[in-house]
């Protein structure tokens, strides 16, 4: 197992079909990137996890996707700021055996529908969504339980203990909502009430230099948010892996006209 350099990113956004009474559609997006791997965490000699993850914030709240009123049937192109971090995975070195166990690299991803909600109160809850998605990694690192380890499989050790705390996440959309309300004042508040920003939906998505190596250095994945309260939303990444960063950094993204073809 060996350094991956990575690009990762979701590059468009699909609107298969719109909400019902909504007449107007200005979707934004919020991506928060992650990485837990040998270059910021370590596995000491009781085999339990030391460090913090490695961190890349998406920008922009409003408008950050520059979709002033997307169409049923249409799709757009989601911009290198918002949705492309590239970076590199290194295997964590195990204590006492040679060699090491997959970094994990992983994108939470919030698709927001903007509405009355102020701009400033829609990049508080943007704060909010990245202070809490450190907060909630840290914990989850703090709380590994080297007792789980199995000697032979340590690898799908670590897997499965991150997949089993997924479930973390699920308390974000209440704090985001509680931190916009909290930067607005009182009419603006009772304004956003009325209509106020929706969360259509939000995925969590992981890789690791086993998997990223098993497909060949490239992993397509997308969502779909398939609502009647908010439409039929989906977006399209991939996870681009190789052993050459300079290889990686020409690699295109491809348009929407390109994906239909």
């Amino acid at each position: 197992m060996q350094t991956l350099y990575i690009k990762i990113g979701l590059n468009q956004l699909v609107c298969h079909h719109r909400a019902d009474g909504w007449n107007y559609s200005e979707p934004y997006l919020w991506n928060v990137f992650f990485k837990v791997d040998g270059s910021c965490v370590t596995l000491n000699g009781q085999f339990r996890l030391e460090g913090k993850p490695e961190y890349h914030f998406s920008e922009g709240s409003h408008g950050n996707l520059h979709a002033k009123d997307m169409q049923p049937g249409e799709t757009i192109g989601i911009p290198k700021e918002v949705g492309e971090w590239k970076t590199s995975l290194t295997p964590i070195p195990l204590p006492y055996f040679t060699g090491g166990v997959s970094g994990v690299i992983g994108l939470v991803s919030v698709l927001m529908e903007q509405n009355l909600v102020s701009g400033k109160g829609a990049e508080a809850g943007h704060q909010a969504l990245n202070e809490n998605v450190q907060k909630g990694l840290e914990s989850i690192l703090a709380q590994f339980d080297p007792k789980k380890i199995d000697i032979n499989d340590i690898d799908g050790s670590l897997r499965r203990f991150f997949e089993s705390q997924a479930e973390e996440f699920d308390r974000i959309g209440t704090l985001v909502g509680q931190a916009v309300m909290n930067a607005q004042n009182v009419v603006q508040n009772l304004i956003s009430l009325v209509n106020k920003d929706a969360v259509i939906g939000y995925k969590i998505w992981d890789f690791s230099n086993a998997a990223l190596e098993k497909a060949n250095g490239e992993l397509p994945f997308r969502h779909r948010w398939t609502t009647r309260k908010y439409g039929d939303w989906e977006v399209k990444g991939s996870c681009i892996a190789r052993t050459d960063p300079e290889v990686v950094n020409v690699i295109k993204r491809k348009s929407p006209e390109e994906e239909e073809e």
